[in-house]
């Protein structure tokens, strides 16, 4: 079935009529009878192709998905889905309550989802952005959570801008965590991207780096 909404979403998008409307009541009306996380995950894919029409009904069908199939974000299709859908949510307060869901979440693959969220949607949201300083302002974070945080900060270093101060913070906790892999992981930002800007913050994070032994041998 994955196979088929594939091509169905597909053939919708690329038709010269706009048929955004059309592929909106053909999930709606899955919602109810279609019970696999994976074709979810599928359909949460390709949903950012048809928020042009109607954001708000796209937007809302996506938190019903969320609701009724929460794994369907597990699946590497369904988190790249909401990762392209964050920023047309509409309204934009949705989307947070999405990431905060996850955050929220017992399992600790939710929680490392909404780490990697949080940076991308803060580039859009006042409240995902103040609560993006608010955990770097607390005293722990949980690891799965630190780990997302620390992936998307690596991948997004160089759009981050003025969020550089709060992403810089968040890779010295990751340096400084109990977790091994986490601290492999923060030390490992070089090779985030052949295309990272070596600013100021980030050559005194390589400062920080190179003081650190265990990294250093981790990198070895």
């Amino acid at each position: 079935r994955e196979a088929l909404f594939s091509t169905i979403s597909r053939a919708y998008a690329c038709s010269a009529d706009n048929l955004d409307f059309e592929w909106l009541d053909l999930v709606e009306n899955c919602l109810e009878t279609e019970m696999n996380s994976d074709v979810w995950a599928n359909i949460l894919l390709r949903m950012s192709w048809f928020f042009s029409e109607d954001p708000e009904r796209a937007t809302r069908l996506v938190g019903e998905i969320l609701a009724k199939f929460p794994g369907a974000v597990l699946h590497p299709a369904g988190s790249r889905g909401v990762a392209e859908i964050l920023v047309g949510a509409k309204p934009l307060s949705e989307a947070e309550s999405w990431v905060k869901a996850f955050e929220e979440a017992t399992l600790d693959r939710f929680k490392m989802l909404a780490g990697e969220l949080y940076p991308l949607l803060a580039f859009h949201s006042s409240t995902a952005r103040t609560h993006l300083e608010e955990l770097t302002e607390a005293g722990e974070f949980p690891d799965a959570l630190l780990a997302g945080l620390v992936r998307s900060v690596k991948w997004l270093w160089n759009s981050l801008g003025d969020l550089k101060p709060v992403g810089l913070e968040i890779l010295r906790r990751g340096l400084s965590s109990e977790n091994s892999s986490i601290r492999r992981t923060s030390s490992k930002l070089i090779g985030a991207s052949s295309k990272i800007v070596w600013d100021d913050p980030l050559r005194e994070y390589l400062q920080e780096i190179c003081g650190s032994e265990e990294s250093l041998l981790a990198d070895a």
